[in-house]
């Protein structure tokens, strides 16, 4: 019986440049390592002064342009903002490991 526990192939939940823009996202999923040891991280980054973000109906944290806030999270949780933001959903480390 084999394991997936380093698939990968998540490329589609990220949405670069213009379209990516948003106030309004929902957590997506990406695999990093064994899921009993390895949860993903998500990011938010501003691009107005003074955003405000929330998580879950949660207010969380106050960002300024430019700076990011770093998150882990259930699969599926509403991520809210007061102004335009980009939202990533990503891993502490993601190397491709050596399949030969």
């Amino acid at each position: 019986m084999g394991t997936d526990a380093y698939i990968k192939g998540n490329a589609s939940l990220t949405s670069l440049g213009n379209p990516g823009i948003g106030l309004t996202f929902r957590v997506g999923y990406y695999r990093d390592g064994p899921l009993s040891s390895e949860l993903p991280v998500y990011t938010i980054m501003a691009i107005y002064d003074q955003t405000q973000v929330s998580i879950n109906g949660v207010s969380t944290i106050e960002l300024n342009a430019g700076e990011s806030y770093l998150f882990r999270s259930a699969i599926g949780s509403l991520v809210e903002a007061s102004k335009p933001c980009v939202m990533n959903t990503s891993a502490f480390m993601d190397a491709p490991r050596r399949l030969w």
